[in-house]
């Protein structure tokens, strides 16, 4: 009888535990946390693709780069995505091609060293005779502070079949709209 009591009111103290716990509330994430990033990392990519500079792009990522492509569902170390990058930036160079990327986010979140990232990106690649073709994903980044310097550490993109489209990207939120976080 003494066992029930007891096991009565461990259940009772866990449930009062339990309810007591409030999670935290959002947090908008800091302005200044956000222009770091965006001089480390989202300036800078945009930057080096339009440039077709490879080596500036890939440091922006971490050695330890995780990269995943969703719609082939496959997974990317940092060598093999380094190696992909050279060659896609070099194939581009050769064709004469023009590359830009652009992004708008849906989600910013941030702490003072490490930051998750979501959005969609446009893709545009425009050939000699001036002719783009333009391709629409969604992102998310994680990225943390490296010898004081923001780094890609985890990048996901997925078309999600060639559904995600410029609808969508307009209606993402503009990279320098920090109350939006």
């Amino acid at each position: 009888m003494l066992s029930r009591h007891i096991a009565v009111l461990i259940l009772s103290f866990c449930s009062l535990a339990a309810m007591a716990q409030v999670p935290p509330k959002p947090v908008p994430a800091d302005p200044a946390v956000l222009k770091a990033l965006d001089n480390d990392i989202w300036i800078p990519f945009s930057k080096t693709y339009a440039e077709l500079k490879v080596d500036p792009y890939l440091a922006l990522h971490s050695k330890s780069l995780i990269r995943v492509l969703g719609d082939l569902r496959y997974i990317e170390a940092h060598d093999s995505f380094t190696k992909n990058m050279k060659d896609m930036f070099a194939n581009l160079t050769k064709q004469k091609a023009k590359l830009s990327i652009n992004f708008r986010f849906t989600e910013r979140i941030t702490g003072p060293d490490t930051a998750s990232e979501r959005g969609i990106y446009e893709f545009v690649i425009t050939d000699t005779t001036g002719r783009q073709n333009k391709i629409y994903s969604r992102f998310h980044t994680f990225s943390k502070k490296e010898g004081g310097k923001w780094k890609i550490v985890m990048d996901y993109d997925n078309t999600e079949k060639g559904t995600v489209n410029e609808v969508a990207f307009k209606t993402a939120h503009a990279r320098e709209d920090y109350a939006k976080y």
